[in-house]
């Protein structure tokens, strides 16, 4: 099988990182991590022996981080993570799902200023 190296980007794995929870968080599918790739392009068979630092290939996401399953929302005076996600998800623990506007995992929350622009799921909104 043959792959268009355009279709992917790379991505490296970090500490903690498992593939399910990588295609949960960038494509809200846990299954989508049967379609990535090891950096050779080849299917990845065994899930359980990624390691921290290994670079894979996983399917582009629309041009834009977070893919279509994330919108952009703007950090307001006084917000806080666990505030936006208890006002739109009724879920103040949906802020994990939060990701930088780069597409990354917010690592810490406490870290977020007034202006930044971030991205949230779609996915569940309640307002």
């Amino acid at each position: 099988m043959s792959i268009n190296r355009e279709d992917y980007e790379e991505y490296t794995i970090k500490r903690g990182d498992g593939l399910m929870a990588i295609a949960r968080k960038l494509y809200n599918d846990p299954n989508k991590y049967k379609d990535f790739l090891d950096e050779h392009g080849k299917a990845i068979t065994n899930p359980d022996r990624i390691k921290e630092g290994q670079k894979i290939l996983i399917p582009k996401r629309n041009g834009a981080p977070g893919g279509d399953h994330y919108e952009e929302y703007t950090i307001k005076r006084g917000d806080g993570l666990m505030a936006i996600a208890r006002k739109l998800y009724n879920d103040p623990n949906k802020y994990k799902d939060f990701l930088d506007e780069h597409g990354k995992a917010i690592t810490n929350p406490d870290r977020i200023k007034e202006g930044q622009k971030i991205l949230i799921p779609k996915a569940g909104r309640v307002s």
